[in-house]
């Protein structure tokens, strides 16, 4: 048997074959336009993983007859959102965090409302910031935007479990990212919805993770699917990263580092500071603190495109990076670069603070342009890091996921900069298997989702003769840090 995981991120749609002993049996993805501004077609990205399902499914069971697919699991982003109507049309696009719009309508509220605004923090979680659901509504019916009978306000995961079973039905996991659930509660304020203009009815009804609906009768023939077989909610990607990377212990943390980076710990409390810096979501089961940035392979990506026009492979910037190192520079010589191209999220979540280069000079080429890249996005993780310390406990073990583990150098400056070792995943996907379990469970093929998906684990430990020099550089990026914050 297998059970079959649809994973839509930012960027691409993924699906994944998976048996009981977590081996992949197949596998298919396709990249998928990012949105423009932050905003996708929702039902483009269903066509690509209705198409992108079949295919791996019929892959899987030509290679592997007794395999056969007993339950689908879905995982999507946190933060995206869409209108639906009582016929589960979409009838706006799908928003992404990247939407900046709503941005104004989230600093007004911080500023002129502070005390509301830490109250809000207290209660959901989230930040007062324009990456979330509550403030892009709060935009959207400002500005026109009208709720009818029958609509339904969903991400663009729960909208795929819709076409798959005809149901709306969300996952506490999901929405607790929205900035609309109540975290102690777990289920949606009332108060709140009212407040960023959205009907109370109009949320979906919420469930755990085990409750699953029956695979319907149109999706199963588009899918050439057995009808009625378990479909899963869909869950955030962050949250099954933690299920899937066996992070569900309490002293495990996981650092995602793809588009934006992520840091995370469970609890089984909701641990939400004083001072707004982390956010704190539901994980199945547990909570969830963590702290994400705005700029990590993204920033990457620009540098290749923008700055370089494409000439250099990734390999070779690495090695140009490489050789910029070894020519010892002095550290005040070399250049600063503040990973917030695309807005900050933590630890300062401001929607307009501007990054880019500094201290750059003629003498600086394009290896020690693009290390400075590498080491900023580094230095803006070792922030969350420290903020996530001293909320949780200083992690026994860091688990570590996603692109930077294609770039040795990338994944050995984060090791000095952090001064951890790092285990390195060796679970490709890791929110994907993450789903998978989930989907496992509810075909009744694993007892639980704690169940361990093993692997032999990598470790990089850090260079100590690197400390003093990256605690230098950090003074550094931390005192431009501090001298470009942006004007409330």
């Amino acid at each position: 048997m297998a059970v079959l995981v649809i994973e839509i991120s930012t960027s691409s749609v993924k699906v994944m074959a998976v048996n009981a002993a977590f081996r992949v049996l197949s596998e298919h993805s396709e990249r998928i336009r990012s949105g423009d501004g932050g905003i996708q077609q929702p039902d483009e990205i269903c066509d690509t993983a209705f198409a992108l399902a079949r295919k791996t499914a019929e892959h899987c069971m030509q290679q592997n007859p007794q395999a056969e697919i007993k339950a689908v699991g879905i995982v999507s982003t946190w933060h995206s959102s869409l209108v639906a109507d009582s016929d589960g049309r979409a009838k706006t696009p799908a928003y992404l965090w990247t939407y900046r719009e709503p941005g104004p309508v989230a600093s007004s509220y911080k500023k002129e409302r502070p005390e509301r605004a830490l109250a809000y923090y207290r209660k959901t979680g989230c930040l007062v910031n324009g990456s979330y659901v509550s403030f892009r509504m709060k935009y959207l019916t400002e500005n026109g935007l009208r709720f009818e009978n029958g609509d339904r306000l969903i991400d663009q995961g729960t909208y795929l479990f819709h076409k798959l079973t005809g149901a709306f039905l969300e996952s506490r996991s999901m929405a607790s990212g929205t900035g609309l659930l109540s975290l102690r509660a777990l289920d949606w304020d009332p108060e709140l919805a009212s407040e960023m203009g959205v009907p109370l009815a109009a949320l979906p009804e919420l469930c755990e993770y085990d409750r699953c609906l029956p695979l319907c009768s149109g999706a199963a023939a588009l899918l050439g699917l057995t009808q009625g077989i378990p479909v899963v909610t869909a869950h955030p990607d962050g949250a099954m990263n933690q299920v899937g990377d066996d992070a569900l212990e309490e002293g495990i943390m996981t650092l995602s580092a793809g588009t934006s980076a992520a840091l995370r710990m469970v609890s089984d409390r909701a641990a939400v500071p004083d001072t707004p810096s982390l956010w704190c979501y539901y994980a199945p089961g547990r909570y969830l603190t963590g702290a994400a940035t705005a700029g990590c392979s993204n920033c990457i990506d620009w540098f290749a495109d923008q700055v370089c026009g494409n000439q250099y492979t990734y390999s070779a910037l690495d090695e140009l990076a490489e050789k910029a190192r070894s020519k010892e520079r002095k550290t005040k010589d070399l250049p600063v670069f503040l990973p917030f191209l695309f807005g900050e999220r933590a630890p300062g979540w401001s929607e307009y603070r501007q990054g880019g280069f500094l201290a750059l000079s003629g003498q600086h080429d394009t290896g020690a342009m693009y290390r400075a890249v590498l080491e900023g996005i580094c230095f803006n993780i070792r922030q969350c890091y420290e903020a996530l310390c001293r909320v949780n406990r200083t992690p026994a073990r860091i688990h570590v996921s996603g692109g930077i583990l294609r770039s040795a150098i990338w994944s050995r400056i984060l090791a000095d900069v952090l001064q951890k070792e790092l285990s390195l995943s060796p679970i490709q996907n890791a929110s994907s298997l993450g789903g998978a379990k989930l989907a496992l469970f509810a075909a009744g093929e694993i007892p639980g989702i704690d169940c361990k998906a093993g692997g032999i684990r990598e470790t990089l430990s850090p260079n100590r003769e690197a400390a003093a020099y990256y605690d230098r550089l950090y003074e550094e990026y931390c005192r431009w840090y501090r001298q470009t914050e942006p004007e409330s």
